[in-house]
């Protein structure tokens, strides 16, 4: 069973090649055959089939873990359909029907939707995202359904771009709600609904526009939408694996994000759309935007640090000895006694059978570290985490 991902994997790669390898020989013969243009076709489905396996690859790591193999799964699936409608792109020359138009809005469109799903797939797998990752996946949909209805179906032209309007309300507003919602249920934090019902209030504003009644006045949605995603990037960015005196960088960054909010809505309402800059507004919001990029990306940096940290710190308590306190040697086994036939025996970590009657005994050892930060606590006496000051049980 566990040769069976690595053994699949091999067989995408051996697949990889073959396609290659049909594309290197489509392209010798476009010299020797006069029939060029189906010989270009050819080797632009070898490529596209290369391109696509190619992706599918990394996915296959996601379907080997039990909780993102529905990531996984859609994601390989994504790229199969994306390989069937380049096909259709690149052979739809010899049709009629607008398909060269359709294949390519499609296509496009799994392009840029299946990396979302993706990630609300494996956000919903995540205790923080049970909420969130279900919300994300119906805004997905919808959009989804949306912009096919507006590609595939023969609608007058200024339906089709208010179903295109639809779809982009429906992603734009679904992507801040959900991200509002990560943590619920694992968190007091109920600020977080002023970002959702600031979510819902734009795509109600954007809705109105696109269906009911234009307007070039858009300073209301303008604070909605800031209002919405203010709340979602502190809610993901509070989330970070940041300890100590590193949180001030995550406040910094979440302070400097207010500001660029604040001075967007300031120069929405005073200004009112005028081209020129009297208060220095955009000076400030860019500055301020600045300010969030690089502290986003020193938090992201700051974040993968305490994860290797944290990482190391859990394996050099698993290299802790086990019967005589030996430290470095792993725990590689464990004494037990065989629930059935009573004997005692040391069998090794994981799955094993009894010496005596074969009976199948699985187990694991887990060190307990803090709910917050990680930090080894196995021989910690105190009520709250040394490194964190986390109260545990």
């Amino acid at each position: 069973m566990p040769d069976q991902p690595v053994s699949s994997r091999k067989r995408l790669l051996h697949i990889l090649l073959w396609c290659l390898a049909a594309s290197a020989a489509s392209g010798v013969l476009t010299v020797l055959v006069p029939q060029r243009d189906l010989l270009w076709r050819v080797t632009a489905m070898g490529f596209t089939g290369a391109a696509a396996i190619a992706l599918m690859i990394p996915l296959s790591l996601l379907v080997d873990r039990e909780r993102f193999r529905a990531a996984g799964l859609f994601g390989m699936a994504a790229c199969v359909a994306a390989f069937i409608l380049s096909t259709g792109l690149i052979w739809a020359g010899f049709g009629g029907w607008r398909l060269g138009e359709r294949f390519g809005a499609t296509l496009g469109l799994v392009i840029l939707m299946s990396p979302a799903v993706v990630a609300m797939l494996c956000l919903r797998a995540s205790e923080a995202g049970r909420v969130a990752g279900p919300v994300g996946l119906a805004f997905a949909a919808a959009a989804a359904a949306v912009f096919l209805i507006q590609i595939w179906l023969d609608l007058p032209s200024v339906d089709r771009w208010q179903f295109g309007g639809t779809g982009a309300a429906l992603c734009w507003s679904g992507l801040l709600a959900s991200l509002a919602l990560v943590g619920l249920g694992t968190d007091a934090r109920h600020w977080r609904w002023a970002g959702v019902l600031a979510a819902l209030a734009a795509l109600a504003l954007m809705l109105y526009g696109v269906w009911v009644s234009q307007s070039d006045d858009a300073r209301v949605l303008t604070c909605v939408i800031s209002v919405a995603g203010f709340v979602a990037f502190a809610n993901v960015l509070l989330r970070a694996g940041v300890l100590g005196g590193q949180q001030w960088v995550v406040y910094g960054t979440i302070a400097a994000a207010g500001a660029v909010a604040l001075f967007v809505n300031l120069d929405a309402f005073v200004h009112e759309g005028a081209s020129d800059d009297l208060f220095g507004f955009r000076r400030f919001a860019a500055g301020a935007l600045i300010v969030t990029i690089s502290g986003t990306l020193a938090v992201i940096v700051l974040a993968l640090l305490n994860r290797r940290a944290t990482r190391k710190v859990v394996y050099a308590a698993q290299t802790v000895g086990g019967g005589a306190g030996q430290a470095g040697a792993p725990l590689r086994s464990i004494n037990l006694r065989c629930p059935r036939c009573q004997k005692e025996q040391t069998l090794p970590l994981g799955g094993a059978a009894c010496r005596e009657c074969r009976l199948i005994i699985h187990t694991r050892v887990e060190v307990p570290s803090c709910p917050r930060c990680g930090y080894d606590i196995s021989m910690i006496r105190s009520d709250k985490c040394p490194e964190c000051g986390e109260p545990i049980g």
